[in-house]
């Protein structure tokens, strides 16, 4: 939780500071009859947004209270979205004809009614009063919206209760969406006022919306805590009331085609979409955006969730620490906020057309990150931040070039059509039980269509025929000056570093950071030892502390096997005369009895009771399968799960630098230095192909091969010390190594060249194996030879008997272990006695980064990517004399000697077992004997 309040305290301040800068930035508008305008507005509509805000925290827990199923939940929120999608388009739609500002008044009073159904335990009531709110909130958004541009244009340039409930709730909706800002940008425009204005007046509305669901969240809870779930509500109706009383009092009525039946009203606006592309695109990314937005609200606690949680401070506790939702919520408006002030810097620049096709990207960027790191909580935090600052950004750029774009006469009608497929959407995704992954894709899909969508916007706005000669040689230049300034330094480091791989040489950078690494762990480790700010997150004050029991008791209980029976003693009645012989030592137990008031509870045996059953599940052999134990000294990773039993702002300042130079810093560097490495060994296929001689191929494969993995293990910042290497494994022999991730092979191949050996695979992986099979002679078997040990060990035999071969690479254990042992080796390779066997043992330092890769955790793009944000990868490799099979010596036999060799020089725990029980089901044979057993033992006669 702490680091979830420094996040929120640090947001407020970049807040702080960036409206500081904005107001300094924008041109401040003079004009008293705008500035009254806005305020006539904004009053109403934060007072509009406050009654919605109101109602939201609140209405799960309503809903359960009660006693509504979770099923029976999901239908009243789909009421809410149904009713929004389909009455809500209708009713919301009448303000082009029967005014905004009258649509904007039933909008308080549906959203009234829907709060009052909220009283009554009945389903259908409540499931109208979704419906309601559904219609309120979409007239929210149009109406409002249509009545201010509008005004500027002329004068200045039981469960069916409860049922009942959504339905108002739904309409509610769809007034708010539409009939708002309808009314705003009719007004705005009859009193023309300038254009630029606009952008203002919506950019603090969201800012304003923000505040307010802040205040209005704090103000939901207090009123939940002291007079029940249904109180936040009744405040709604409260402000409610205040709304439609101002409104009726300062707002006038406005617009759009009167005139017109209400079926050519619907006609026009369908007509507008069809014939205007800009309005059809528009809308376009206004759905699939704001589908995601719902889908996100509906999804981020899951997520976060899910995720591996922050860790605790409290080293007895191993549990995940709930996520304190007040907080998460609240970061949330303070990064809309920030985005709300940024969209006032950007228009000073530039165009929404303009800036919008970047902001959508990083919005799928963003939510891409549950997809591939739905195990980071902190970056997934990170993210869903900055998606926030997105929306932040989202909505008074699409408001404005709305009021661009959407024809006056029918603005409100248009507004709603734009909200009928997001509203299916959402609705789909309710009904659906889809998995958090498919939910995020798809958001990340949504979001793609929408980035292409503004970028035809774009095209469409800014083309290029409309520049004269001069604007565009100003533009080429602005560009070609930028892709200099950006891609000089990366072009540098690129050429660097392929220079430094071509010869095998190093600049020492690489260790010289280690030791700084070092240098901050041990302080960062030594602060957290020195308690400066004593703190426990989990502590209740509510409940007493644990009693703590007198040594002398806990020597007097039975540690020997008993029988229970009604006349068995817990106490040892021969320890007790020896312990117990004074009435002083007797009164000072009771006093230590009586002061700690120690009483059997059935809960105190459960502690003893999981580390019984983890001592039998998480044995010797299944916890190598699991991340090695935490290290002395904090690395200032996150998913160390380090305990701490302190908080430190230092330390904590510490990690936050840290998490921006792995991320922002160090991640792109690797990237780029990835894809250098895929365009060299790209580059290089296509020159081996015009080397006629497969001696000379091979040869040049072999150099390839060292360099691509020579960039390889710089992308992951690796600093490798190889021991022994008069000992490398020579061609025409076999090399065995302990395995713990996939990049051991590219430890390994960064000194010398191998043969892989392994399935043949398509798609990704079939592509990589036939780009390898390029540089060098590697083996590869259809799944069916897999089977058939003699068919590779021929294989094998044969790739040997060849001296040109490069040596084969083999990882006996056949799974990635966490290098603090080594498992069973496979007998396969050992049992060729015709060539020499050369082991290697490879050792981690995981100080610098886990590099085990548990499978079963992570896949493998997210375990490259958590490799890449690590600090580095530190590895000792250690090359052993060759072994060879001795006279009358079992393979097995054998393979139990190299293993215990790789062992002894790694430091490894020898394990005999390679813990295939763990790992696969028994035989039906063995389940159906032990049955049997079980049923002879339970028979009686």
């Amino acid at each position: 939780m702490d680091v979830f309040l420094i996040v929120l305290g640090l947001l407020i301040a970049g807040c702080f500071i960036l409206h500081l800068y904005t107001r300094q930035v924008q041109q401040q508008v003079k004009d008293p009859a705008f500035r009254k305008f806005q305020q006539v507005y904004l009053i109403v509509y934060l007072l509009a947004v406050a009654g919605d805000w109101l109602q939201g925290p609140h209405v799960y827990a309503l809903y359960e209270s009660y006693g509504i199923q979770k099923h029976e939940i999901e239908i009243l929120f789909i009421a809410g979205f149904g009713s929004s999608m389909i009455f809500g388009t209708i009713v919301a739609s009448l303000a082009d004809k029967y005014g905004r500002r009258n649509t904007c008044l039933l909008y308080g009073i549906l959203y009234g009614v829907s709060c009052i159904t909220k009283h009554f335990p009945n389903f259908q009531v409540l499931f109208v009063g979704r419906l309601l709110a559904g219609m309120a909130t979409s007239i929210l958004f149009s109406a409002f919206e249509s009545w201010l541009i509008n005004e500027h244009q002329r004068h200045f340039p039981n469960f069916q209760v409860l049922f009942v409930g959504r339905l108002l709730a739904g309409m509610a909706t769809s007034i708010l969406f539409s009939a708002f800002e309808s009314w705003l940008i009719n007004e705005h425009q009859r009193r023309n006022f300038e254009p630029e204005t606009l952008g203002t007046i919506f950019a603090n509305a969201y800012f304003g919306n923000s505040v307010v669901a802040i205040l209005s969240g704090i103000t939901a809870q207090i009123a939940a805590t002291k007079f029940g779930y249904v109180a936040p509500f009744d405040s709604a109706i409260l402000v409610f009331i205040a709304m439609c009383f101002i409104l009726a009092t300062t707002w006038s009525e406005n617009h759009g085609d009167a005139g017109a039946p209400i079926s050519q009203s619907f006609l026009s606006a369908w007509n507008s979409i069809k014939s205007d592309r800009k309005i059809f695109l528009l809308g376009i990314v206004q759905a699939l955006f704001e589908a995601s937005m719902y889908v996100f609200v509906l999804e981020w606690t899951p997520a976060l969730t899910e995720a591996l949680s922050v860790p605790s401070i409290d080293k007895t506790d191993n549990t995940k620490p709930p996520i304190p939702h007040g907080y998460v919520f609240a970061s949330y408006m303070v990064a809309m906020m920030m985005g709300s002030n940024s969209f006032k810097v950007f228009c000073n620049y530039t165009t929404p057309e303009s800036f919008m096709r970047y902001i959508v990207i990083v919005a799928a960027f963003c939510l891409s990150v549950p997809v591939f790191l739905p195990k980071s909580q902190v970056v997934m935090f990170s993210s869903f931040l900055i998606f926030e600052f997105c929306i932040g950004i989202f909505w008074p750029a699409m408001a404005t070039m709305r009021s661009k774009y959407v024809p006056e006469e029918a603005r409100a009608t248009i507004m709603n059509y734009f909200r009928i497929p997001l509203n299916l959407i959402v609705v789909v995704i309710l009904l659906k039980d889809f998995h958090l992954k498919v939910i995020f894709m798809s958001c990340v899909f949504f979001l793609v269509l929408a980035a292409i969508s503004m970028s035809l916007l774009h095209k469409l706005y800014h083309h290029w025929s409309s520049y004269s000669l001069k604007q565009r040689v100003t533009l080429a230049v602005q560009i070609f000056a930028i892709l200099g300034f950006l891609c000089l330094p990366v072009i540098s480091i690129v050429a660097l570093v392929l220079t430094l791989a071509v010869l095998n040489m190093s600049l020492g950078i690489r260790k010289l950071y280690v030791k700084i690494l070092t240098f901050l762990f041990d302080y960062a480790t030594q602060i957290s030892k020195d308690k400066e700010i004593p703190f426990d997150s989990n502590l209740k004050t509510a409940e007493s502390p644990t009693p703590q029991i007198e040594p002398q008791v806990i020597d007097n209980v039975l540690d020997d096997w008993v029988e229970l029976s009604p006349n068995t003693f817990m106490i040892n009645e021969s320890k007790t005369e020896q312990s117990i012989t004074s009435e002083e030592e007797n009164q000072r137990i009771s006093r230590a009895s009586s002061q700690t008031d120690i009483q059997f509870k059935l809960s105190d045996i459960i502690d003893y009771t999981r580390q019984g059953l983890e001592a039998i599940v998480d044995d010797e052999v299944t916890k190598r399968f699991t991340s090695a134990n935490e290290m002395a000294v904090w690395n200032l990773l996150t998913r160390t799960q380090q305990q701490h039993g302190s908080f430190s702002i230092r330390v904590t300042v510490l990690w936050f630098i840290g998490f921006l130079i792995r991320y922002f810093i160090l991640f792109p560097i690797r990237i780029c230095l990835f894809f250098l490495a895929i365009f060299w060994v790209l580059g290089s296929i296509i020159f081996l192909r015009y080397i006629p001689k497969q001696e000379m191929k091979l040869r040049f494969g072999f150099y390839i091969n060292i360099v691509l993995h020579r960039i390889l293990s710089r992308v992951f910042s690796a600093i490798i010390t190889y021991h022994n290497t008069e000992h490398r494994a020579k061609c025409g022999s076999i090399c065995v190594a302990n395995h713990t991730s996939p990049i051991d092979v590219i430890i390994l191949s960064t000194d010398n060249g191998f043969s892989m050996i392994g399935q043949k695979h398509g798609g990704f992986f079939g592509i990589v194996q036939k780009t390898l099979s390029q540089t060098a002679n590697h083996i590869w078997f259809e799944r069916s030879e897999a089977k058939d040990r003699h068919m590779v060990a021929q294989k094998m035999r044969e790739h040997i008997e060849n001296e040109t071969n490069l040596p084969i690479l083999i990882f006996p254990e056949g799974t990635c272990i966490n290098n603090t042992s080594v498992m069973m080796f496979k007998k396969g390779c050992f049992e060729i006695s015709e060539a020499p066997i050369y082991p290697v043992a490879i050792k981690y330092d995981n100080r610098f980064g886990d590099a085990f890769w548990n499978s079963s955790k992570h896949e493998l793009v997210q375990y490259l990517i958590l490799m890449m944000t690590s600090w580095a990868i530190v590895v000792d490799v250690y090359y052993l004399p060759p072994m060879k099979i001795e006279k009358n010596e079992l393979s097995m036999d054998f393979a139990r000697r190299v293993k215990a060799a790789i062992a002894k020089q790694g430091g490894f725990v020898d394990l005999e077992w390679d813990g295939g029980l763990k790992r696969s089901l028994p035989k039906a044979d063995f389940r159906e004997e032990e049955q049997r057993k079980f049923y002879e033992m339970l028979k009686t006669d």
